[in-house]
């Protein structure tokens, strides 16, 4: 084999192993320059989330009063238990708060309470009903005639 081909297949080789390792360590990469890690957790606040939230809304009302009238009426403690039960899950004491201070923001709003974020209604009941209609025993014909 001339040395030519030689440095040739030495140069090919490098650059399949560069290739390879790039592909290993890529998501790696990927992560520490997209994903910093954090300088550390904030601290706990003292304060209950029943007073943040009603914080939160002096706030919304005060800079934000859009935003504030999108909030959508918050859910009774029987509607959130009923959520509960039917979804096969228990939300935890701040989920459940959140959800009584208001449920959503308007479907039509151009506002949102965070920018980039969603604060989704809990329908949980709704879609149980739209599943349960839909259920069809087997071997049952969906609505065809004939």
């Amino acid at each position: 084999m001339s040395r030519r081909r030689k440095i040739l297949l030495a140069l090919v080789a490098i650059v399949a192993v560069i290739v390879v390792a790039f592909i290993f360590a890529a998501p790696s990469m990927q992560r520490s320059i997209f994903y910093p890690k954090p300088r550390g957790l904030p601290p706990v606040v003292s304060q209950t989330t029943e007073h943040l939230l009603a914080r939160l809304q002096s706030v919304l009302e005060t800079n934000a009063p859009i935003v504030a009238r999108a909030l959508q009426p918050g859910l009774s403690g029987d509607q959130i238990a009923a959520l509960e039960a039917q979804g096969g899950f228990n939300l935890s004491d701040d989920l459940r708060e959140l959800y009584r201070w208001h449920n959503s923001i308007a479907t039509n709003s151009p506002v949102g309470l965070l920018a980039g974020q969603r604060f989704g209604r809990v329908r949980l009941m709704r879609c149980g009903e739209r599943r349960s209609r839909a259920a069809v025993p087997i071997g049952a014909s969906r609505g065809r005639r004939g």
